[in-house]
């Protein structure tokens, strides 16, 4: 008789103890009991309310937990990804101990720092990360010293209508403003940009010759209203 349900991977992978591949591994090597016997099929339905499965001896849950949504200061330096081969160290390493399984919302690169959301769902990242999610993000670039005054009216107006680059990458509409100079007067302008996707670099290239890479900073990203995010603090330094 057929079975219904999840596949099993995909059901242990919900969970947030394992990703889908570590779930489909873990079953390969036999490490899955399924109803009393050793289960080596990663497609096999499971039922969450009648199906028995254990990993390693310990009873798993199956039924379906409530997403957990965090909020992470990402400091520069570090790798938005699982793990690096270059051996840098990335957002998980910073992370304290005790946490479930986390997947980021988005990237930020090892230049930029500010908020970085995780979650411990798969579908609930994918679904925040997609534009038609409406999710805007905002982040502010530095400007060289006195050259806001080269950021015109009409380039505002350009990023507001959507734009293309050289090379064919074609961009949402950014809402953009020039902020004051920090320090009195005395520091350098930014410019704060709001956008509703989240191309890889979108707010370097699209920036005036005239802003500074390295200073970037994501300082907002709208939270949805049917979910409080936690904080989580880097471990100290040192």
């Amino acid at each position: 008789m057929a079975r219904h349900g999840k596949a099993l991977e995909k059901a242990l992978g919900a969970t947030g103890r394992w990703s889908r591949s570590q779930a489909g591994a873990i079953i390969k090597e036999g490490r899955v009991n399924l109803n009393g016997e050793t289960c080596r099929k990663p497609g096999v339905r499971v039922d969450a309310h009648t199906d028995k499965i254990a990993v390693d001896g310990e009873l798993v849950l199956l039924g379906a937990a409530e997403p957990r949504l965090f909020r992470f200061h990402k400091p520069v330096g570090l790798i938005t990804t699982d793990s690096d081969p270059q051996g840098r160290p990335t957002v998980f390493s910073a992370l304290p101990q005790g946490l479930p399984r986390l997947m980021t919302v988005g990237r930020l690169d090892m230049k930029t720092e500010g908020l970085l959301m995780l979650t411990t769902s798969g579908p609930l990242a994918r679904m925040l990360e997609l534009p038609s999610s409406g999710m805007e993000r905002q982040y502010r670039a530095q400007l060289a010293t006195g050259s806001e005054r080269s950021v015109t009216a009409e380039m505002i107006a350009e990023l507001a209508r959507g734009l293309t680059l050289n090379d064919g990458t074609s961009f949402r509409p950014i809402t953009a403003m020039v902020e004051d100079r920090e320090g009195g007067g005395r520091g350098s302008a930014w410019v704060r940009m709001t956008l509703v996707e989240g191309k890889k670099h979108e707010v370097r290239p699209t920036r005036t010759p005239d802003t500074r890479p390295p200073a970037h900073h994501r300082s907002h990203a709208a939270r949805p209203p049917w979910h409080c995010a936690s904080q989580v603090q880097p471990h100290p330094s040192g």
